[in-house]
């Protein structure tokens, strides 16, 4: 089934004990486009507090209710750790290990097999982080090419311009998600005034390399390419053949 990422984050993760938690964002292996983590905004009104879950946790998002349900606690998702301690750009899929809450509270599964409690755990994250600022600030200047397995932000590519190759087609105005399969499928692309009225989506396979610090993607397929591509109608209609229908025509049939 696929589902709009901008859907996905309107939904409410609802807890085992029947606590709703926003959903703030979600977290994607840039090697393999597998989804990861869900950042959850626990805080309130006044003052944000957002903590990751492993995906692992979710069962199937419903657009009706607008829930999604997830296997802990409401305890649970609120002593989760917090992404802005260890910053997914700056850490790899392996580094990141199971941050799934499994067995939580009081223990759960950190990097390389090592068991922390939530708080000897944000610290080690920081002090990672801290290490590691120098190294990541370079690399943020250098296109990624998707190969690159590292933990990334799905909201971070909203507003990306997207650059074909032979020139500008628009920007990432959503993300279109495989939530059976746990992948990003799709990229949803505004064409502006090039294709007035108009979006179209492009499989992420052919995504050729990030520039994340400029704000844009580069892609392997020309203008003329794009603008015969099938046509994106109404998310909700979205189904398996018309699924099929956009990765024959990229040359990804499955």
């Amino acid at each position: 089934m696929l589902l709009s990422y901008r859907d996905l984050t309107r939904c409410a993760l609802l807890t085992t004990d029947g606590s709703r938690e926003s959903v703030e964002d979600l977290y994607f292996d840039g090697s393999r486009w597998t989804l990861t983590h869900i950042v959850a905004d626990t805080g309130s009104w006044l003052e944000s507090r957002r903590t990751v879950i492993g995906v692992g946790l979710a069962g199937s998002p419903d657009l009706e209710t607008l829930e999604w349900p997830v296997r802990v606690s409401q305890e649970q998702i609120r002593s989760a750790p917090r992404p802005e301690s260890f910053p997914a750009e700056e850490r790899s899929a392996e580094e990141w290990g199971l941050f799934d809450l499994d067995a939580m509270p009081p223990i759960l599964i950190g990097p390389m097999g090592e068991t922390y409690s939530p708080l000897m755990l944000e610290a080690q994250l920081q002090h990672w982080a801290n290490d590691e600022t120098e190294e990541s600030e370079s690399r943020k200047a250098l296109p990624e090419r998707p190969s690159a397995a590292l933990i990334r932000s799905t909201n971070a590519l909203l507003g990306h311009e997207i650059s074909a190759t032979d020139g500008e087609i628009g920007t990432i105005s959503d993300v279109l998600v495989d939530v059976d399969g746990l992948k990003l499928r799709h990229i949803v692309i505004d064409t502006g005034n090039w294709l007035p009225g108009r979006q179209v989506v492009l499989p992420v396979e052919r995504i050729d390399a990030f520039d994340w610090a400029g704000g844009r993607t580069v892609v392997t397929i020309d203008r003329e390419g794009v603008k015969n591509s099938p046509p994106l109608e109404g998310l909700p209609d979205l189904d398996n053949r018309w699924d099929r229908s956009v990765l024959t025509y990229y040359g990804l049939g499955i």
